[in-house]
C-alpha cells in the first residue's frame, strides 16, 4: 500500500488484504503486504489487526520535536505530541522488533540531520532510511550543513559496526552491498560497512549531490538547453538498477 496516508482508508485496506489472502489459498501462493504509516491515524486495534495479517510497516517520520512540529496536524497545531503517544504503543507491541523509518530531510531540518537520525536510533529503532525533499529551495549554505551531517553520521556508522553495535542506514546498506557483489566479495555487506569511513571520500553518502544534480535537471527543462551537471562522479543510476561493473563509485540514491 502507498499514500497519502494509507490508515485514511483503513476499512479498503482490510477488505483488499483479506480478499488477496483468500485467493492466496485457493491458488497455493503467498502474499505479502506493507504499509508506510506517519502514525496519526494508528489505533491499537488498527496495530492489532496489521499484526495479524502480517502486514509490513514502515514509518514516515522526520526527527525530534522540531522536525514533527513541520508537519503539522489538519486542524492546525504539531503532530508532535501525538507522534510521541503513538511510538509508545508500538514499543509496547512491538518491543525491540521495531519498523524502520523513512525519514524526509528538507532544508529545515539538514543542519540538524544528524541529531534527528540518532533520535530514532536512540529510542531502538535500528533502520533508518532517508531522502531530500528534491523539490525545495536548498541554498549553498544547508547543502554545505548536510554534507557536513552526513560525514559525521559516516563515522557514527563505522564506529558502531566496529564495536559490535550496527545500525543500518539502508541509503548507504544498498551501495555498499552493490560494491560487495560488483567485487565478487564473499564477505559481503558487513565487511564493507566497516571500512565506511575510507568510502567516505568516494561519495556514498553525499545526498547534497542528488540535490544539485534535480536542480540542474529541472532548469534545463525549464531552458530547453542541455542540463550542466555538477562535476562529479558520484551520481547515481535511477532507482532500482544495478550499477555497472566498471563504475565503482556508483552509489544508490
Amino acid at each position: 500500500f502507498w499514500g497519502g496516508e494509507p490508515l485514511l482508508e483503513f476499512p479498503l485496506m482490510q477488505r483488499l488484504v483479506t480478499y488477496a489472502e483468500a485467493r492466496a489459498e485457493d491458488l497455493g501462493r503467498q502474499v505479502k503486504f506493507s504499509v508506510p504509516t506517519n502514525l496519526t491515524r494508528l489505533t491499537p486495534q488498527m496495530l492489532d489487526w496489521l499484526l495479524e495479517h502480517q502486514v509490513g510497516l514502515s514509518l514516515s517520520l522526520d526527527g525530534d520535536e522540531s522536525a514533527q512540529a513541520l508537519r503539522p496536524l489538519a486542524g492546525g497545531g504539531s503532530s508532535a505530541p501525538i507522534i510521541a503517544e503513538k511510538l509508545e504503543l508500538l514499543k509496547d507491541r512491538l518491543g525491540d522488533a521495531l519498523p524502520g523509518v523513512r525519514m524526509t530531510v528538507s532544508p529545515q531540518t539538514a543542519p540538524e540531520f544528524r541529531h534527528h537520525v540518532h533520535w530514532f536510533l536512540d529510542r531502538g529503532f535500528q533502520q533508518v532510511y532517508f531522502a531530500p525533499v528534491l523539490e525545495a529551495e536548498w541554498s549553498d549554505e544547508v547543502l554545505g550543513a548536510l554534507e557536513r551531517e552526513q560525514a559525521q553520521l559516516v563515522e557514527d556508522y563505522a564506529t558502531a559496526f566496529e564495536a559490535k553495535r550496527p545500525f543500518a542506514i539502508h541509503t548507504w546498506d544498498k551501495a555498499l552491498a552493490w560494491r560487495a557483489l560488483d567485487s565478487g566479495d564473499s564477505a559481503g555487506c558487513a565487511e564493507l560497512c566497516g571500512a565506511m569511513l575510507d568510502l567516505a571520500g568516494q561519495g556514498v553518502y553525499h545526498e547534497p549531490d542528488r540535490v544539485m544534480r534535480y536542480a540542474a535537471l529541472l532548469s534545463a527543462e525549464a531552458s530547453g538547453a542541455e542540463p550542466e551537471l555538477p562535476a562529479t562522479e558520484r551520481v547515481a543510476p535511477p532507482f532500482g538498477t544495478t550499477p555497472a561493473p566498471d563504475a565503482p563509485d556508483t552509489v544508490l540514491m
